[in-house]
């Protein structure tokens, strides 16, 4: 029984002859005795095409995830001026602001 890397060897050597004979690959088994079949699969083990694909490259996108709305009340003056992030703990602040600001 002969070891993976002797049978590796083995059908390397007969892929090369046979792609160095000329022969087409039937020719090539009927004249060395070899099964078609295995000639077949064994040379398209070997391929480029039969290894792992190459990966896609990134299409420049990524994923975003939305943080939860703010909460809190935003007040826009007319003069452009915003106060963001009003809520209850700071209403007192903002009724001050708007008062100066108006």
């Amino acid at each position: 029984m002969q070891s993976r890397q002797e049978t590796v060897q083995y059908w390397d050597e007969h892929i090369h002859a046979y792609t160095a004979s000329g022969l087409t690959r039937a020719a090539y088994c009927d004249r060395e005795g070899l099964s078609l079949k295995q000639l077949i699969y064994q040379k398209r083990k070997r391929s480029p095409k039969s290894r792992k694909p190459t990966p896609v490259p990134s299409s420049g996108f990524t994923a975003v995830t939305l943080a939860s709305p703010a909460t809190g009340l935003s007040l826009a003056l007319p003069s452009g001026i915003q106060l963001n992030g009003i809520d209850a703990s700071n209403l007192a602040v903002a009724k001050h602001l708007l008062a100066v600001l108006s």
